[in-house]
Parts: structure tokens; C-alpha cells; sequence
């Protein structure tokens, strides 16, 4: 359900959340143990997050990243010893999962991604405290988590001013539940909805402009079957998000109880006919600046823990501006990136 926690580059409030609540209750540990997990695992997971940059997966798909913190969360709560954390981390990061496009973005298999995760994290923990032993270079070896999952040549060194720059610091939350993407838009439904009366059968068109990034959801979140919407394509949807908080003014995670879901269908499914998705390059923009501010100039000691190596605008300048497949039209924005 589209309503969750999240940190730059990295999905983890799914392991974050409810691991350290779990076991604080089945071993009574106090609310100061819960939030020491809780930021030890933002802070590595996190730092693993910001690290890969190019990979072929995206989002929720990067389900090794919540079985990387259920690890850290389960080995803090109770605390292992040294030898036993590092364990705990090479067992959980042994079988990662690879969740594939076509089961993430539509059907109900999405949930599946983080809840195996966040169990088989966990158990690694347990399973390292009775002595089982992991390779410890799993990351890092010519065969390893690296070379397997991600587009990287040399991965940088992701665990880098651990104590000093702070990951937690990007902690976000989202309003509505729905994509991120989305959340600008249904703000905007939102307000319209409460400072103007009007009918949804008066609705002709609706025109969103959003970044290229929601466009790119929008491909994906086509039903898995013709004409078959779900709360997971409808969530990582703008133009059925909008709908849908249309009809309800709002948008919620009790919206999507199978009974509220049914009673919204019809409206979704006649307004997105009518929606017009169109790419504004301001607000692109806008989100690579946003990018560069949070983890360049965000401050002294900058969140991600990742200054050495990211330089987002002038990167993305010098790999698209030339690209065929951009028109003219295009050049100018990206110029003016920097």
C-alpha cells in the first residue's frame, strides 16, 4: 500500500517500522533500543541505497535494501556482538531477491517484494546468533552482491561518515497513498475540491503536467490484464490516482479497503479516459536541482553521506543532451540545468 516511509534512493520504512516493533515486544526493550535500530539501519541501508546508481531495478523492486535493515534491526534488538552482526549482514545479502518489472507495478504480487524480504532479513540475524556464518565480502567480491545486481564497474565505498553525515535526514513520509510521484497532484484535488463545488460528471478533461519520472510510472502501472484495475496500478498511477481522489476528496489508505476500492472503480476508470499526462520540463528540472540540493549543498556534513562521487545536473547534461531521441526544443532546459 503506497503509504510508506522512504529515504533517498531507498524504500526501507517496510523492515525500518515494524522489526524493531516486533522484537522490542517479544523481548520488552524500550523505546530508546527501538530508535537505535531504527537510525542504525537507516543509516547503513541508506548509505547501500545511495551507493547503486545504475541498476536495472527501481523502487520497491530494490527489496535487498529492506532485507539488508531487517538484518540491522534484528541484530541490534537484541545486540549481537561485532562478529555476529557482520554475520547476520553477509547471510541476509547471500540470496537477495530480484522482483522482475512485470509483477511490481500492477498486480498484487508487489506486496511480496518486502515481506519475504523483512522475514528472510530478520531470520538471518537469528540464524547468525546460533553460529551460522555468511561470506563477508558478499558485497564486494567478483561474484558477489556488486557485480550480480548492479551496472557499476566500481561501486564506491558506501559506509562513509558513518557519525557524521546523516541518511535519516532524507526520511520522507507521503500524505496520500499513492506514488510519490502523485502526491503533488492530489494536493492539488485536494484544494480544488474543498474551495470549489462541483460534480464529477461535470469533469471533461483533466490535463496533469508533471516530471518525466511520473511518466515513466505511468508506462509501467498499465494493467497486467486489459482493463484491470488494481490498488497497485492504481497507486502508482497519477492520472487514476487523481481519479480516484476525485471521488473521495482525499486519498487514504482506508480508501483502498476492497469495499471503498469497488465504490471508486467507475469513476476511475471514466476520468482516466479523459486524463491528459504531459511532461514539464520546469518541474523535471526542478527535481534534478531538489536531487543536487539534498545531497551536495544540503549542508556541510550532507545527508547521504555521499559527496565524493554524485554531481547529479552536470551528469545528467552530459549523458542526455546529445541523446536523438530528445528533439531541439529540449536543449535549451537542459542547458540550463547547471
Amino acid at each position: 500500500m503506497e503509504l510508506d516511509v522512504y529515504l533517498y534512493r531507498g524504500h526501507l520504512g517496510q523492515a525500518v517500522i515494524p522489526v524493531p516493533l516486533a522484537l522490542a515486544e517479544a523481548f520488552n526493550l524500550d523505546g530508546k533500543a527501538i530508535l537505535t535500530a531504527q537510525v542504525a539501519a537507516n543509516e547503513l541501508a541508506g548509505r547501500l541505497g545511495a551507493a547503486i546508481t545504475s541498476e536495472l531495478l527501481h523502487g520497491h523492486q530494490r527489496s535487498y535494501l529492506q532485507r539488508f535493515a531487517a538484518a540491522i534491526c534484528a541484530a541490534k534488538l537484541p545486540s549481537l556482538n561485532q562478529e555476529c552482526f557482520a554475520e547476520a549482514l553477509a547471510i541476509a545479502m547471500t540470496q537477495p531477491k530480484y522482483p522482475l518489472h512485470v509483477g511490481e507495478f500492477s498486480s498484487d504480487t508487489k506486496v511480496l517484494s518486502a515481506a519475504s524480504s523483512v522475514v528472510e532479513g530478520t531470520r538471518s540475524a537469528f540464524l547468525a546468533s546460533e553460529g551460522m556464518t555468511g561470506t563477508r565480502n558478499i558485497l564486494e567480491h567478483q561474484g558477489g552482491f556488486y557485480r550480480q545486481f548492479t551496472l557499476h564497474r566500481n561501486t564506491p565505498q558506501p559506509f562513509l561518515q558513518l557519525g557524521e553525515a546523516w541518511v535519516t535526514e532524507t526520511l520522507a513520509f507521503k500524505r496520500y497513498s499513492a506514488c510519490a510521484y502523485a502526491q503533488g497532484a492530489i494536493d492539488c484535488i485536494r484544494v480544488l475540491s474543498h474551495e470549489n463545488t462541483f460534480e464529477i460528471s461535470e469533469i471533461k478533461k483533466i490535463e496533469i503536467f508533471t516530471m518525466i519520472t511520473a511518466l515513466v510510472m505511468e508506462h509501467l502501472a498499465i494493467p497486467h490484464y486489459k482493463s484491470l484495475f488494481t490498488p497497485v496500478n492504481v497507486q502508482f498511477s497519477v492520472a487514476r490516482s487523481v481519479a480516484m481522489a476525485l471521488f473521495y476528496k482525499d486519498l487514504r489508505g482506508y480508501h483502498f479497503t476492497p469495499e471503498n476500492f469497488e465504490k471508486a472503480l467507475p469513476t476511475i476508470k471514466n476520468l482516466s479516459k479523459q486524463t491528459d499526462s504531459r511532461h514539464d520540463w520546469k518541474l523535471t528540472i526542478q527535481l534534478l536541482r531538489g536531487v543536487d540540493d539534498g545531497i551536495i549543498e544540503g549542508s556541510s556534513k550532507h545527508s547521504a553521506g555521499m559527496l565524493e562521487f554524485y554531481r547529479t545536473s552536470p551528469e545528467f547534461r552530459r549523458r542526455f543532451v546529445t541523446m536523438q531521441s530528445l528533439g531541439f526544443r529540449d536543449i535549451p532546459a537542459l542547458l540550463a540545468l547547471d
